[in-house]
């Protein structure tokens, strides 16, 4: 008889990790937007934290993707070289324009700030999370192990937000740019406070019939 084939070892199904605004609040408010790299800094971020897009997608945004008329982005060539618009609530915008106001020449919106304004690389972004996890103390707990925040964190966090305000799973997924609806169902599960506060009135053991 042919030997049995192998069980594939199953791929852990982790659910993405969240922060609670009062964190993500903290780390943002650890870049001090006076001065013009940190004011881009926090803006680059703020597209991840209000706007849901992937730290490739912010740096490779350009301003002429920004339609404030409409109050949207143009994503072009996301993940799998699918394009999408996204919608920008006021606030952001009014970030985006005073980065705008300061911001050099060129055509890439997250850009450095000398010479020809060229973009600069997800590397960077990423190393910035990392200082504000430094300054803030404010880390990732994945199994045990403590990890520095990162860009994609701020994206978890949109869409986790989005269903606790009511948003849909399929409203979710086209703003995320999810190619199938159940990649996006997993933040339905990261804060169950409904689930969580039901739970907490159960009745005592002690009361039991």
């Amino acid at each position: 008889m042919p030997e049995q084939a192998e069980k594939k070892t199953r791929k852990p199904q982790k659910l993405p990790k969240v922060l609670s605004r009062e964190e993500v609040k903290k780390l943002f408010a650890s870049l001090n937007v006076k001065a013009p790299t940190s004011l881009r800094n926090y803006v680059g971020l703020l597209l991840a934290y209000r706007c849901g897009l992937r730290v490739s997608e912010i740096t490779n945004l350009s301003v002429s993707d920004i339609d404030f008329q409409n109050a949207q982005i143009y994503i072009q060539m996301g993940k799998g070289g699918r394009d999408r618009y996204v919608g920008m609530d006021e606030e952001t915008m009014s970030w985006i324009r005073r980065w705008l106001a300061i911001k050099p020449k060129g055509d890439y919106f997250f850009c450095t700030l000398k010479g020809k304004g060229f973009n600069n690389g997800e590397t960077y972004l990423r190393q910035v999370c990392k200082r504000m996890s430094e300054r803030t103390g404010i880390y990732i707990n994945d199994n045990h192990v403590k990890k520095s925040v990162h860009p994609h964190v701020f994206r978890h966090c949109y869409a986790t937000e989005l269903i606790e305000e009511g948003y849909s799973i399929i409203e979710v997924q086209h703003l995320l740019g999810h190619s199938s609806v159940q990649t996006t169902q997993r933040y339905s599960h990261c804060r169950q406070k409904e689930l969580g506060a039901k739970l907490r009135q159960r009745r005592s053991l002690m009361e039991l019939p």
